[in-house]
């Protein structure tokens, strides 16, 4: 079989398991962060386990800023506002922890505090010129493999407009993928998440720019999310299937930005804007 060239990209380290968050605060000192940024989704920032490694990390590395939020459909506007948190303080390392839109608000903070333009202006692919603060990743939702991605989506509230800030320069450096933190994830997002990877493992298969990696990311990924999504949603404390929803989704990411979107992704973007979908 004759073989097109092709180039598969992959930067994030991943760490995967039941209770694996335990592991941050020596991922934190392995790295040799001190002073940290936290951006903490509302609702997974209330979890017991959470809280517990929080307790930790405050005992031993200075929290110089903290986000907690509740944003689903982030704007521009948005990260100018709450960016002004973290300006001007000397920070070593992110720490995001939440579902898909806190992931990308987390992401792009990292950068937007080393490129100071309105965060508007970067808008688009490769605009982001200077080093951001590295990260470090602990998804709560199983769907959009925004922790391993050169994505975030933003929505520009003057044209309407959902259009992201895509650069590698905040692809997170660690993954922490731990089931535990999914349980408390409500049921109508467990199952959008579910589907939201499903999407993503079959569109980067058919892409055009599929390559022979990518395909094995994206095959294996759908038979993990297909298999197990099912009793995540009838037996949400079913924590290993869980894990198979939350590394199928992992995967599919993988798969997606080393080939390309299709149609249901685009379609998504106006969705987003006029309906908070």
């Amino acid at each position: 079989m004759l073989l097109n060239d092709f180039s598969f990209f992959l930067q994030t380290n991943l760490i995967f398991g039941k209770g694996k968050i335990k592991y941050l605060v020596d991922s934190i000192s392995n790295f040799g962060w001190k002073k940290l940024a936290l951006v903490l989704d509302a609702g997974p920032e209330k979890n017991v386990l959470w809280q517990e490694v929080e307790k930790e990390i405050s005992q031993k590395h200075e929290i110089v800023a903290r986000l907690v939020t509740e944003v689903r459909e982030p704007t521009y506007d948005y990260l100018d506002q709450v960016r002004q948190s973290f300006m001007g303080k000397t920070i070593d390392g992110f720490i995001v922890m939440g579902g898909g839109s806190v992931m990308d608000v987390g992401k792009a903070l990292s950068v937007l505090v080393t490129n100071t333009e309105p965060a508007i202006h970067y808008r688009g692919f490769d605009l982001i010129k200077n080093p951001g603060i590295p990260v470090i990743a602990i998804p709560t939702t199983a769907g959009t493999g925004s922790e391993v991605t050169p994505n975030a989506v933003f929505i520009d509230t003057k044209e309407k407009r959902k259009f992201g800030i895509n650069t590698t320069m905040y692809i997170p450096k660690l993954c922490i993928l731990d089931s535990l933190l999914t349980v408390s994830c409500p049921r109508h997002v467990t199952i959008s998440s579910g589907m939201d990877a499903l999407v993503h493992a079959h569109e980067s298969f058919v892409s055009k720019k599929a390559t022979p990696i990518t395909q094995l990311f994206a095959k294996e990924a759908f038979k993990l999310v297909f298999n197990a999504i099912k009793n995540v949603v009838n037996s949400p404390q079913d924590i290993d299937a869980r894990a198979q929803v939350q590394l199928g989704s992992y995967m599919a990411a993988i798969a997606l930005f080393n080939s390309s979107a299709g149609p249901a992704g685009a379609m998504s973007y106006p969705l987003g804007v006029d309906y908070e979908v």
